[in-house]
């Protein structure tokens, strides 16, 4: 039975009643594109977006054809289809390092950098790092001013001031500085330690050729230098008084050498007086300053 439609929803008018005859048309969904179609698509799959498996569609004969300017990927023409794969290769993009993560391979952006390790273990007693030679994580108990003794906050710590490195569970109590230097909870407690070499009057005598062992332990930073930096409270100095020997004019070394912390050396020809100073040096923590 033949089937009528409405004129208005063909947009076609007609003077005369009766049935309009529908015709498929030749460009149905299913009917197949012109033989070109494809290629006025290229670089993209049939619903126009790139196959996610690297083929691009670009048209090729050799491999060569499918070089896509991006180094970390693997192209290659398929003999099959004589269309494009540009497939993602991550190892190309890797750095060689640990700790940064794996780096990643973006078929139109090249490589990328990869996750950072964190490491953290959401424990904040201790303190969290990523080791590179051992390509794995490092947690140590906290020790901010790295004096030996973990916050006293935390298991097993003593230091009442984990950013002075001079006040911990094992420092001696120093006399009359109104603090708790061996965090027992008392200040000042009898058998507390008096600073020596502390002041110009109380100097340490240095003879040539002798190396002596000292402390600042007490000692305040009395007396500034044009290297030392001012206004840092965990800073000590203590005073050397050097004997010059008696003959001819000579060069004198001074070396100092510190366990740990930063190390600053100053020489001058009058203590306390700045204008005086004739060298200042500065050397790493561990390291040695002359």
């Amino acid at each position: 039975m033949r089937s009528c439609l409405l004129a208005a929803a063909l947009s076609l008018l007609s003077a005369q009643s009766g049935c309009v005859e529908f015709v498929p048309s030749p460009f149905e969904p299913d009917a197949s594109p012109p033989s070109d179609a494809g290629d006025a698509a290229e670089g993209a799959t049939s619903d126009g977006a790139e196959d996610p498996d690297g083929a691009t569609g670009k048209v090729c004969v050799y491999d060569e054809d499918c070089d896509d300017a991006v180094s970390c990927t693997f192209d290659r023409c398929d003999p099959d289809t004589r269309r494009c794969t540009n497939t993602a290769d991550d190892m190309p993009c890797q750095d060689g390092r640990y700790c940064n993560g794996v780096e990643r391979c973006d078929r139109k952006l090249g490589c990328s950098a990869g996750e950072p390790i964190t490491c953290s273990d959401s424990d904040a007693c201790t303190i969290d790092r990523c080791i590179e030679e051992q390509q794995g994580c490092e947690h140590v108990p906290r020790d901010v001013d790295g004096d030996g003794d973990g916050d006293y906050h935390c298991a097993g710590g003593g230091d009442c001031n984990d950013l002075d490195p001079f006040v911990n569970g094992s420092a001696p109590e120093v006399c009359a500085n109104g603090r708790d230097d061996n965090c027992d909870g008392v200040i000042d407690e009898a058998g507390c330690s008096v600073a020596h070499w502390d002041t110009c009057s109380d100097p340490l005598v240095l003879e040539s050729g002798k190396t002596e062992s000292v402390t600042t332990t007490g000692a305040s930073l009395d007396y500034p230098s044009s290297c030392v930096p001012t206004g840092v409270s965990t800073l000590h100095d203590i005073v050397g008084a050097i004997v010059v020997p008696d003959g001819p004019a000579q060069d004198l070394d001074v070396v100092a050498r510190g366990a740990w912390g930063q190390l600053y050396v100053a020489t001058a020809e009058q203590c306390a007086d700045a204008s005086s100073e004739l060298a200042c040096r500065a050397a790493a923590p561990g390291a040695t300053s002359g």
